[in-house]
C-alpha cells in the first residue's frame, strides 16, 4: 500500500502503486474521482507510475478541503481517457522499475518530465484544453497520438559516444549538445554539428521537415496579446501549428552556440556519411548574441515556441511575466513580424536583451564561445596538400635552429616564385609582398592565401581567366608555424607569435588585401605547387569592403593590430591618428565613430583595382561628356545645424539606425527648416509637406512633431500597404495630428484640388527613378524640395509627368543607362561618384526646365522661381549621399551658365 501526494505547489500527483491513495489540496469529490482512476490505471501493471495534472483552479483550493479514500485493485482497459471539466487528462504510464525520479536538480525528471523510457509506452489519452500537465501544459509538446519511442534522463546518451560509433547505433537515442556550427539548405533542410563543451568531439545532425515529429499546439493565437497566452499558461490553445512552422522555428533558434537536446536516429548520407535524423529538440539554451534572443522572441510572438521552453532558453528570472514584457514591446513597436525589425523596440528591451545574451555567453565553454563568435561557419578539414603538419612543423623548426637574417629582403611574388624554384625544405626565409587573389580557410585555424603582383577584381559580369600557378604563390597560414611553438626568439613585424595572432591575419588578409609575408619555404605536395610557410605577416592595404575595414579597426582598437600598420592599412589621416596612437585614437571612439571611420576609410581604399564589376566603354564616354555640366553643378557637402530629434528615439551605439538612418533624418529636417523659413506663405498657414515614399513615416513624424500642427502638416505617399497601416499606428502612438497617409503611386498621384498643393516635397532615398517622380511633383505644382536620391537603377518603369524619365531629363536612354550602370558601380567610389554626380546634374536642369509656380498662389507675392542647389551630406551616413535642394523665391536665378553647359549634351 503506497501513497500519493499531492503537493500545495505542485500540479501533479505521483501515483506508484497499492489500494490505499492520500491525497492533499484536492478538494471536492473531485479529488475522490481522481484517486479512484489513478488506482485503477495504476493496478493495470504493477509498480506503474502514473502522472496525473489537476486544473489550476483546483490549485487554489484551501488546504482544509481534503479527501482519503481506499480503492481496490481491478481491471482496467489498457487506454483510458479520465473526464474532467475541459476534456480528457493525459495520463502517462512508465514501466521502467529502474527510472529515478529523486533528482531535484535536473528539471526533465521532475515536474517538466518530457520523456518516458520504455519501447512500448502509450499515450494513453489526448490533450484537451483546460488541462495543465508540467510543460505540457503551455504547448502540448509530446501530446501527439502519434508518438514515437522516448527516453528519460536516464536515457541520455554521452555525445563523445555518439560522435564516434554514429555508424553503429541502432533504434533512437537521446542528447545533448552545443551547437557548433548550422547550414540551411533550402527551406526544409538543415545541417547541425552538436559538439561537447571541450569543441573536439562533433555529431552531425540533420533536421529535415518532413523528419521532424512532435506535437504541433500554438502558446496562443499570434495575434493576441501576450497577456492572453500569459494568462493561458496553465492551459493549452486549441491552435495548432503546422510541421513545417515548427520545423522552422527550430532550424532558426538553434544557432551557433546555443544548447539543445534532440531525440533521433542514425541514418547514412548519400555519401555514406552518418548523421543523426532529428525528430524531436527542446532549446536548453538561447545563443550568446542579441539576434539569438531576438529569434527565440520572434518564434514565440508567432506561436511556434513555447513560452515556458523560450524562459529558460534566455534565462529570465523572472519567468513568463518577463517574456510577456519583451513580447508586448515588440508587438507594440511592429518588430515580431521579422527579427531585422528588432531595431524598432525601446532601448529598455534591447538592454535586457543584451544582458542575457552577455550573461549566457560567459557561461559558455571557451570552444563554443569561439565557434559562436565565428558564426559557425562549417570549414572543411585541411588536407595538408600543401604541406602537412609534420612538414610544416620540420621545415620552421629546422629554419629555426638555423636562424636567418633579422630583415629578409622583400621581393615580388614573381621573384619569390623563381627563388622558390631552387629552394629546399628547411632554407632560410624569404620575404615576400602581394595582392590576395585568393584565400581558403580551413578548420583548425589553417589559412591558404594566393599572392599575385597584379590584382584582378572578380564579380559580376567580369570575364577574368585565371591565373596560372606561375603568377600565384601559395601561402599557408599554420598553427604548427608560430614561434611560440618552438621557444625561438624570432622577433619581426607580424610575426605569428600567438593564436590570436594568427586568427587575426587570418581574417584580414582576404582577398583584395595588399599583405607582406615573411615564410620559410617549402614545396607543396601532391599538386606540385610550390608555397612558404608564413611566420610573420604585414597588412600594407586592407581590403576596401566594409566589414573587413571595421575588423581593422576593432582589432586595432584592441591593440592586436600595431597603431603604425593600421594606420598604414587604413591609410588613416592625420585627424584621426598617426602611426603612433592610432589604436588609441580608434579606441576612443564609441561603435558609431568606429563605423563612422570605417565607412571613410572604404572608400580612400576603393579604386579601379577593387572595381566589382564591368565598366563599358559607354558609360566612360557618357561621364566624360558631362564633365563640363558637372562643373556647372558643384556638389559640396552642406553644413546645416542638424540637431538631435526628440522624436526619433536614441538606438544602440554602432547600430545601422545610429549610424545611418537618423543621421539622415537629422540632417533633411534641418534643411527643411530652411525651406519652410524661407517660403513665401511661411506664417501665414501651415505648410503642406508631401514625403514621397515615407514608407513609416520616420522622416514624417519628426517634421510634424519639430515643426508642430501651427506650421506644417505632412502627408506621407507611399505604394506598399503595409508601411502605411505601420505608419499610421506609429503616428496615433504619438498622437501627431498634423501627420496623413495616403497609399498610392506616386507617378500617377494628384493634388489639384485646391488646399492640396504641396509647399515642400521631401523624398529620403527615393529609389532610382522615384527620385525624378517626386522632383516632378515639385515642379508640377511650384513647391520647394529637399530629395536625396539613390538605387539609380531601380524603378525604370515608373513615368515623369507621363513621359519617359529620359525624355524629361532630354537625353538619349543610351546615355542615360550608361550613366546609372557607373552610378550604380561597386567597389569604385570615385567612378560611382562620377556617376551619380552627372545624374544629378542633369536632374538640377530638368528642374529649371520643367518648374512653374503654382497655378492659384494663396498670397500675394507667392513663389515665381526656385533656386536648385546640388549638395552632399556626409558620406559616413550613406555613399548615396547627393541631395537635390530647391529653395522658392521671387526672382529666376542666373542661368546662362546652365545653358552654356548643356550645349555639350547638343
Amino acid at each position: 500500500m503506497e501513497h500519493v501526494v499531492a503537493k500545495w505547489t505542485s500540479t501533479f500527483l505521483r501515483l506508484r502503486s497499492g489500494s490505499k491513495l492520500e491525497a492533499r489540496s484536492c478538494s471536492r469529490a473531485t479529488s475522490t474521482t481522481l484517486l479512484l482512476a489513478a488506482a485503477a490505471l495504476a493496478a493495470m501493471r504493477p509498480l506503474a507510475r502514473c502522472v496525473l495534472a489537476l486544473p489550476p483552479a483546483w490549485q487554489r483550493e484551501p488546504a482544509s478541503s481534503r479527501s482519503r479514500c481506499t480503492v481496490q485493485r481491478a481491471s482496467w482497459p489498457r487506454k483510458v481517457g479520465l473526464r474532467v471539466a475541459g476534456g480528457l487528462c493525459p495520463v502517462r504510464v512508465n514501466n521502467n522499475n529502474n527510472n529515478n525520479n529523486n533528482s531535484k536538480n535536473n528539471k526533465y525528471n521532475n515536474n517538466n518530465n518530457y520523456y518516458n523510457n520504455n519501447n512500448n509506452n502509450k499515450q494513453v489519452s489526448r490533450r484537451s484544453a483546460g488541462v495543465a500537465v508540467g510543460r505540457v501544459a503551455v504547448t502540448g509538446r509530446w501530446g501527439s497520438a502519434d508518438c514515437d519511442r522516448t527516453c528519460s534522463q536516464d536515457g541520455l546518451s554521452r555525445l563523445e559516444d555518439l560522435a564516434t560509433s554514429l555508424g553503429e547505433v541502432t533504434g533512437q537515442v537521446e542528447v545533448e549538445g552545443w551547437v557548433r556550427s548550422r547550414r540551411k539548405l533550402a527551406d526544409k533542410l538543415t545541417f547541425i554539428d552538436l559538439t561537447d563543451a571541450s569543441g573536439e568531439r562533433v555529431l552531425p545532425t540533420v533536421f529535415r521537415a518532413e523528419h521532424f515529429k512532435g506535437p504541433l499546439v500554438v502558446a496562443a493565437a499570434a495575434s493576441g496579446d501576450p497577456a492572453e497566452w500569459l494568462a493561458l499558461a496553465a492551459a493549452p490553445a486549441s491552435q495548432e501549428v503546422s510541421a513545417a512552422q515548427r520545423f522552422e522555428a527550430y532550424a532558426s533558434v538553434l544557432r551557433p552556440g546555443a544548447r539543445v537536446r534532440v531525440l533521433g536516429e542514425a541514418e547514412a548520407l548519400f555519401s555514406g556519411e552518418p548523421v543523426l535524423r532529428v525528430r524531436r529538440a527542446v532549446l536548453l539554451c538561447a545563443g550568446p548574441d542579441l539576434h539569438a534572443s531576438a529569434q527565440v522572441l520572434f518564434e514565440v510572438c508567432r506561436g511556434a515556441l513555447d513560452p515556458k521552453e523560450a524562459v529558460d532558453a534566455l534565462g529570465l528570472s523572472d519567468g513568463l511575466p518577463a517574456l510577456a514584457e519583451l513580447c508586448r514591446d515588440l508587438r507594440t513597436a511592429g518588430a515580431c513580424d521579422s527579427v531585422s525589425e528588432l531595431r524598432r523596440v525601446s532601448p529598455a528591451t534591447l538592454r535586457a536583451l543584451e544582458s542575457q545574451a552577455q550573461l549566457r555567453r560567459r557561461a559558455l565553454p571557451q570552444a563554443i564561445r569561439t565557434a559562436a563568435d565565428g558564426g559557425g561557419r562549417s570549414l572543411p578539414v585541411y588536407t595538408g596538400i600543401l604541406g602537412s603538419g609534420l612538414e610544416v612543423a620540420a621545415a620552421v623548426s629546422a629554419a629555426h635552429a638555423k636562424g636567418w637574417a633579422p630583415n629578409p629582403p622583400t621581393g615580388s611574388v614573381a621573384d619569390a616564385i623563381l627563388s622558390l624554384q631552387a629552394a629546399v625544405l628547411g632554407a632560410a626565409a624569404l620575404a615576400v609582398v602581394g595582392w590576395v587573389q585568393s584565400r581558403r580557410r580551413f578548420d583548425g585555424d589553417v589559412t591558404v592565401l594566393g599572392l599575385v603582383d597584379d590584382f584582378v577584381a572578380t564579380g559580376p559580369g567580369l570575364n577574368v581567366q585565371a591565373q596560372g600557378p606561375e603568377l600565384r604563390m601559395q601561402v599557408l597560414l599554420h598553427p604548427l608555424s608560430l614561434a611560440e611553438a618552438y621557444g625561438s626568439t624570432f622577433d619581426q613585424p607580424g610575426s605569428l607569435g600567438s593564436v590570436a595572432r594568427l586568427r587575426m591575419y587570418s581574417e584580414l588578409c582576404s582577398t583584395g588585401s595588399r599583405v607582406r609575408v615573411i615564410g620559410i619555404p617549402s614545396v607543396a605536395a601532391g599538386e606540385g605547387q610550390q608555397c612558404i610557410y608564413a611566420v610573420a605577416v604585414e597588412l600594407e592595404r586592407c581590403n576596401w569592403k566594409l566589414q573587413a575595414v571595421l575588423r581593422a579597426i576593432e582589432y586595432a582598437a584592441e591593440g592586436l593590430l600595431p597603431s603604425p600598420e593600421a594606420a598604414r592599412a587604413l591609410q588613416l589621416p592625420e585627424e584621426v591618428g598617426d602611426e603612433k596612437n592610432a589604436g588609441d585614437a580608434l579606441a576612443a571612439l564609441d561603435a558609431t565613430g568606429r563605423r563612422w571611420a570605417a565607412a571613410e576609410a572604404s572608400r580612400r581604399l576603393q579604386g579601379p583595382a577593387s572595381r566589382m564589376g564591368h565598366l563599358p566603354d559607354s558609360s566612360t564616354m557618357a561621364l566624360a561628356a558631362l564633365a563640363k555640366l558637372r562643373g556647372a553643378w558643384a556638389a559640396g557637402e552642406l553644413e546645416v545645424a542638424a540637431e538631435a530629434a526628440p522624436a526619433l528615439r536614441p538606438g544602440r551605439a554602432g547600430s545601422r539606425w545610429s549610424q545611418k538612418k537618423r543621421p539622415q533624418i537629422e540632417w533633411v529636417a534641418a534643411v527643411v527648416e530652411r525651406l519652410a523659413a524661407s517660403h513665401p506663405a511661411a506664417g501665414t498657414r501651415p505648410l503642406r509637406i508631401l514625403d514621397v515614399g515615407g514608407g513609416q513615416g520616420h522622416l514624417a513624424n519628426v517634421l510634424a512633431e519639430t515643426f508642430g500642427p501651427q506650421r506644417v502638416s505632412v502627408r506621407v505617399l507611399e505604394l506598399g500597404r503595409a508601411h502605411v497601416e505601420r505608419g499610421r499606428r506609429r503616428a496615433a502612438g504619438r498622437s501627431l495630428t498634423n501627420v496623413s497617409f495616403l497609399q498610392g503611386d506616386a507617378s500617377v498621384a494628384c493634388f489639384d484640388e485646391p488646399g492640396q498643393q504641396p509647399d515642400i516635397v521631401v523624398a529620403l532615398h527615393a529609389c532610382g527613378v522615384l527620385s525624378d517622380v517626386a522632383l516632378g511633383l515639385a515642379c508640377r505644382y511650384g513647391a520647394a524640395f529637399c530629395v536625396c536620391t539613390c538605387c539609380f537603377r531601380s524603378n525604370p518603369e515608373l513615368q515623369v509627368g507621363g513621359v519617359e524619365a529620359h525624355e524629361w531629363l532630354e537625353v538619349p536612354p543610351e546615355q542615360l543607362d550608361a550613366l546609372r550602370l557607373a552610378a550604380a558601380l561597386t567597389g569604385d567610389a570615385a567612378t560611382a561618384t562620377l556617376g551619380m554626380h552627372s545624374l544629378n546634374a542633369l536632374r538640377a536642369g530638368a528642374v529649371l526646365r520643367h518648374w512653374k509656380p503654382p497655378p492659384q498662389t494663396e498670397v500675394s507675392g507667392g513663389p515665381a522661381a526656385v533656386a536648385v542647389k546640388l549638395s552632399r551630406f556626409p558620406a559616413v551616413y550613406s555613399h548615396c549621399n547627393f541631395v537635390l535642394i530647391g529653395e522658392v523665391c521671387a526672382e529666376p536665378p542666373v542661368l546662362e551658365t546652365l545653358c552654356e553647359a548643356q550645349k555639350t549634351l547638343q
